[in-house]
C-alpha cells in the first residue's frame, strides 16, 4: 500500500520560516492542466507546514496510520 501522505523539502506556500509541507499525495496541484512542480519536487495539497523534518515526518506518519483503519 502507497502512503497517502508525504513530505514535499520547502514550504509550499512561500513562507520562509518553515522548511517542510506535510502534503496529501491524492490530490495533486493542477496548473494549466499540468501537475505543478518546482525545484524541490511536484507539487501536491498542502496539510501543514512545519518547521523540522522530525515533526513533518511524525504528522505523516500519524496521518498514513490513520488511513489504515479507514
Amino acid at each position: 500500500m502507497t502512503d497517502r501522505y508525504g513530505i514535499y523539502n520547502g514550504s509550499q506556500s512561500a513562507h520562509c520560516c518553515f522548511a517542510f509541507t506535510v502534503v496529501d499525495l491524492t490530490k495533486p496541484d493542477i496548473i494549466a492542466g499540468e501537475h505543478y512542480e518546482d525545484e524541490n519536487g511536484k507539487h501536491y495539497h498542502p496539510i501543514c507546514e512545519c518547521f523540522d523534518r522530525e515533526s513533518a515526518e511524525q504528522i505523516a506518519d500519524a496521518l498514513n496510520a490513520m488511513e489504515s483503519f479507514a
